[in-house]
């Protein structure tokens, strides 16, 4: 099964009772105290984990039924539920992004420890905090999505070259990070 929080985990690389952390490929490195690393690490358990996933839908269905249920009694129009649904959707979003960003916030104001990585590390580094199968399954995924683009560009060129030329450079990305996890 994949885990996001070994995911997370792999993100960071341990440097002299410290973790060295790159929040992009592009982006240089960040020192983090290993008491602020755990603190990330159990959040984002709570949150990505199968409890934290389990309760955030169980409080979902929960609030979306008894919203249903208030906009039945009240005898609001269909426009109400509708409101509803985005309205928790958003939330959802906010949330996941809010709690998914919170490595970024703590580095924000931070100097950097380290240049930027070069092209082959960041990609090594990205195969390993993935792991093989996940990178395997990225880059068929973006074949397949790649392969839909060309049939959509013959059908609509307007919108489908564009696509295809998006789903052909994450096909190449996706690959090369593929392969690069497989060597290392």
């Amino acid at each position: 099964m994949f885990s996001t929080a070994g995911v997370l985990e792999r993100s960071f690389t341990p440097v002299e009772e410290r973790y060295l952390y790159y929040p992009s490929r592009w982006s240089h490195g960040y020192l983090v105290r290993p008491d602020e690393y755990k603190a990330l690490i159990y959040d984002w358990q709570r949150v990505a984990g199968w409890k934290g996933i389990l309760s955030l839908v169980g409080l979902l269905s929960a609030a979306l039924l008894v919203g249903m249920a208030m906009i039945y009694w009240l005898g609001l129009d269909e426009w109400a539920n509708t409101a509803l649904s985005l309205g928790l959707a958003t939330a959802l979003v906010c949330y996941l992004i809010w709690k998914s960003t919170a490595t970024n916030r703590l580095i924000r104001s931070r100097e950097p420890a380290v240049p930027p990585r070069s092209s082959r590390a960041a990609d090594d580094a990205m195969g390993r905090a993935l792991g093989r199968p996940m990178a395997l399954w990225l880059a068929i995924l973006s074949l397949v999505a790649l392969g839909w683009a060309i049939a959509f560009a013959a059908v609509t060129p307007l919108w489908g070259i564009p696509a295809a030329i998006f789903f052909a450079i994450l096909a190449f990305f996706n690959l090369r990070i593929a392969v690069r996890a497989f060597r290392s």
